[in-house]
Order: structure tokens, then sequence, then C-alpha cells
């Protein structure tokens, strides 16, 4: 799994270089982009699109589309087909009249020629680890263009390729344009902020074996809320003003703090019809470092695999640390979490949501 640090170099890499403005945080808002806060923006553009667009925006029907097609109903304001238009129609011309909002760099991408403040993994380095800088100018150029053969000369630094770097081109049907969205800047390389954030990527690489439970109460923990209650610029949740053993590693969204630091959807049982999941998950061997010398990470940096797989335990347990939420992250189905969350709560008598209109009828369901 990436850092707090490598994606927000991802974040100021890539198609947002072309758009940012010359001075690079003019327009920022005041607090940048983080891991906790990037999933409460998240849950905020999934309401906008719903709000906005109760249907499909779809391409507006051609002249050919619209013409009768012998069943009489082409200018029938009554037809479904003819209402199933209108709404597509005004849902596209509402999601088209989103202002759309500047996209602002940091500024790092031209404040370091060599680009060491820029996402780079999986292109070429040199034997510093500093991106080639022709292989990253044509990264920048493939995002300008937005041609998918010039993301085809994009060289790479070993054999592990890049992962959907065209997902941006496509045009999704649904909800607002991703165009017309954005987070603010990343923290910029020499900030507290991105300081602040290493140090605490840092003490949760070192506390990763830790059971949750035994946060605070031995001793890297400890040794971890010490320095982190020291630092200039932390963004991380706190209790008066210090990071305590309850809010350790924890994010800001509504309800981060509430119970035990790992999930009750990740310990509880759940059924798909027939199928019973009892959640314990093959775990990676504890203690176990990897990436300890420059060879090893440089040869990560330039994805030059094939990379030995994390060895297992031979058993499975339930998630009782970082190591083991860390094993889950990198293996899971993009959805799997909510979609275990989603199916426990229908099957535990959950109440629907007030609007829900099978509720006041009694000879339906949902």
């Amino acid at each position: 799994m990436r850092t707090n640090e490598t994606h927000h170099r991802a974040a100021d890499s890539g198609a947002g270089s072309s758009a940012s403005n010359e001075n690079g945080v003019a327009k920022a808002r005041p607090n940048s982009l983080s891991r906790r806060s990037f999933f409460g923006r998240v849950g905020a553009s999934t309401a906008l699109a719903a709000a906005t667009s109760a249907a499909l925006p779809s391409l507006l029907l051609s002249k050919t589309a619209q013409a009768d097609d012998g069943d009489g109903d082409a200018d029938d304001p009554a037809s479904r087909r003819e209402r199933s238009y209108r709404i597509r129609k005004r849902a596209a011309l509402a999601e088209r009249d989103i202002p759309t909002p500047p996209h602002i760099s940091n500024g790092d991408e031209k404040l370091y020629p060599n680009f060491i403040g820029s996402y780079t993994q999986g292109l070429p380095h040199d034997s510093l680890g500093e991106v080639v800088p022709a292989a990253y100018q044509a990264l920048l150029t493939a995002c300008d263009t937005g041609k998918p053969s010039d993301f085809a000369l994009i060289p790479l630094g070993g054999t592990s390729k890049l992962v959907d770097p065209q997902g941006g081109l496509a045009y999704d049907l649904e909800g607002t344009d991703s165009g017309q969205l954005t987070d603010p800047p990343a923290p910029k390389l020499a900030s507290a902020h991105r300081a602040g954030e290493a140090v605490e990527d840092y003490w949760m690489a070192l506390a990763r074996d830790v059971p949750f439970s035994q946060y605070g109460a031995e001793p890297i923990t400890a040794a971890a809320i010490v320095e982190l209650n020291t630092l200039s610029h932390f963004e991380g949740p706190t209790v008066n003003g210090n990071v305590a053993p309850g809010t350790l590693f924890r994010g800001t969204s509504p309800g981060d703090l509430i119970g035990p630091y790992v999930s009750q959807f990740f310990l509880t049982p759940v059924t798909f019809g027939v199928l019973s999941v009892t959640q314990q998950f093959n775990a990676y061997v504890p203690n176990k470092d990897y990436q300890t010398t420059f060879a090893e990470w440089l040869a990560v940096q330039n994805g030059q695999g094939p990379f030995p797989p994390n060895l297992l335990t031979g058993g499975t347990t339930y998630i009782k640390n970082g190591r083991d939420l860390g094993a889950f992250g990198h293996a899971d189905i993009a959805f799997q979490a909510y979609l275990f969350a989603a199916q426990w709560l229908l099957t535990h008598g959950v109440p629907f949501n007030a609007g829900n209109p099978y509720l006041t009828i009694k000879n339906q369901t949902g």
C-alpha cells in the first residue's frame, strides 16, 4: 500500500499539472488534501451527484433517433420514452451548469526541476532514485494531449505497468463529471503538514504488529503519541488538542472516534444467501520487514518485479492490528468492505430510511 506521501505526489502529477495556475496555491482552500479528509469529500461529491442527477445524463438523442419509428409515440408527451428523454435531458443540463472549480497544483512540480515532489513510481529513475526527466515529461505530455498513442510512449522503469492512467479521459454518464470536481492541493513537499504525515506514517509502520487494543499501553505506540504531540503541524484527530491512545492513527470523519479502532463490520459474521462468512482472514507473518536496503527500495520505485509475495502465516485470524488491516487493503476487491457492511445491515433488521415507500404499503415489499 502506498503511503500518504506517495498519494500526495500522485496528486501533483499527471493531468492536474496542466490545469494548475501559475502561482500554484493562489486560490487554494485553507485545508489541504489528506488521507483523512479525502473520504469526507467523497461523500459530499456523491451526495451532490445524487441531488443533481436523478437519472443518467445521457448524450442528447440525434435527429435520427428522435424521428418517429412508426409506433406513433415520438411526439407524445405522455409516452414513457418521451418522459425518459426529458428527464435525462434536464439532468444533463443541470450537470453541465455546475460551475467548474479551479484545479490547483501545490507548486512542487515547477519548484523542483528534478520532480522530487511528484509521484513517479513505476517510471525509470537514476541511481539516486530521482526520476529520469524525459520519462516524467512523457507522462505530462500524455496527460496534456489525452492521446492514447502518447500514453503508450511513457517509458517504464521495470515490469510493473501503469495502472489505468487514462481513466480520467472517460466520461461517466451518471452524476457530475469528474472534471467538475476538485480537491485542494496536496501539502507541499517542504511543508510542516507533509512532515507531520510522514512522521505518522513511519510510526504506523513501526506499530503495525501492535494490537489495536494495546495502543498507548506498550512502548511503541506510547512513544508515537509523545512525538506526534511535539509536531508543529498535525492533521490527525486529538482530544483537547493532544493525540491520545483513543485517537492514534484514526480518521476525522464523523464517528471515527466512536468504539474500538477496527470496525465491527470486519468482525461480525455475514451471510449471503446460504453462504456464511466468518470474516477471518489470511494474515501476513508478523515482525517481518521489507525494503530494508536502498537497492530494494530503488527496485520498487522503478517497478522492477517480480516482487516476492508477502509471507502468510498459514492460518486465518480476525483483523487485530495494522499489518492485518494492511493485508486486507492489499488484496480486497474494491467494494468488498462496503458490500459486507450493507449485507450485514440488510440481514439484521436495521431500519430502512423513513422515506422508503414500501414501509407504508401492506401488500408489497422492496
